[in-house]
């Protein structure tokens, strides 16, 4: 009786993962600002893109895995995003160089060596993509390291949401989360103190979001990572309804970008945190290609045990949730699963 009870809840947390997933789809859908500014070519890619979030969103399958140019929280990146703003010069900047982007949600604009993040000495910023949460640059960091660091402008209304995915994300660096953007400052938006600016690193180079197409070996490692990232988000009590990751194609490194949408789970969790949890695992199931179950459920397994022996703790209801997802279940995980069930449940007063 009690194991049909379990079924019956779990069944009712995907229910309602999937429909939290078809109203971030079709509030896509309702949401023309993103159309703006573009060639007929463009249109149609969009217009195609729009009709597979639907029926992706009717089915709980992820966005990201169907169309890589458009998201489920209206993301436009790569090679569109770069073509959905008109760059001007600052007429009202005499003494700076400064370029302002006049994107879909707003104007950013920005100065050739940045006022913000002065330790790194930022400069030369390219738009990358931009959307509901603010437009991101890529930077040249002139502070004797050479590197890349991402800045992201947000929004008035995405003010609160970007300063919670800053806290999200060095959260998961404490917890030693794999695989994640790194949060390495916030700082007031210049030209408008209501909204924030947050550096990130690192920058992907050569990406793409799509797994399917790359080579087995590219695939392989892709997998692996996926898994890794999420049973140390899940160890660290952290999920997001919007999974999205950059794949460096020539070597397969794979980062998760956007924690916009990430949340941190209460103990025990509660319900509605079941049902992110049951969304967030499903997101990172459906990036998985079928050749790759084998490679997923012992990733999966060999992750288990280390956490385990480093007395990390997944609650047994997460555990539950994992054992609905047919691709991860080997016989030696669905048996270590089964152990750890147990084990929850003799713990529970």
């Amino acid at each position: 009786m009690a194991k049909r009870v379990n079924k019956a809840i779990i069944f009712l947390i995907l229910s309602i993962s999937k429909l939290i997933s078809t109203a971030e789809g079709f509030s896509v859908l309702m949401n023309e600002s993103h159309t703006s500014n573009r060639s007929s070519n463009e249109d149609k890619l969009f217009d195609t893109c729009k009709k597979w979030h639907s029926t992706a969103a009717i089915l709980g399958m992820s966005f990201n895995f169907l169309c890589p140019c458009y998201n489920a929280v209206g993301t436009e990146i790569d090679s569109i995003a770069l073509q959905s703003g008109v760059v001007t010069p600052n007429p009202s900047s005499s003494s700076v160089k400064e370029q302002v982007w006049h994107l879909p949600n707003g104007d950013v604009a920005l100065s050739q060596t940045l006022s913000n993040f002065k330790a790194f000495s930022l400069k030369n910023p390219v738009l990358l993509g931009s959307g509901g949460g603010g437009a991101v640059f890529s930077t040249d960091a002139h502070d004797g390291s050479n590197k890349k660091v991402a800045i992201k402008v947000s929004w008035v209304r995405s003010a609160d949401s970007v300063k919670r995915e800053c806290e999200i994300m060095r959260k998961l660096e404490e917890n030693n989360t794999r695989n994640v953007e790194r949060c390495l400052g916030l700082e007031p938006y210049a030209e408008d103190t209501r909204r924030i600016v947050v550096a990130l690193e690192p920058v992907v180079n050569n990406p793409t979001a799509i797994i399917i197409g790359e080579t087995p070996e590219v695939q392989k490692k892709v997998v692996q990572a996926i898994i890794r990232t999420m049973v140390d988000m899940l160890v660290a009590n952290v999920v997001t309804s919007d999974v999205q990751i950059l794949i460096e194609k020539d070597t397969g490194s794979t980062l998760f970008i956007d924690m916009t949408e990430a949340n941190e789970m209460s103990f025990p969790p509660s319900f509605l945190d079941l049902a992110l949890a049951a969304g967030f695992i499903n997101e990172i199931v459906s990036l998985i290609p079928d050749s790759m179950g084998s490679v997923a459920s012992q990733t999966l397994l060999d992750e288990f045990i280390q956490a385990d022996a480093k007395g990390a703790y997944i609650s047994k209801e997460v555990y539950d949730i994992i054992g609905t997802q047919n691709i991860l279940m080997s016989p030696e995980v669905t048996n270590y699963i089964a152990s750890k069930i147990q084990q929850r449940g003799a713990e529970q007063p």
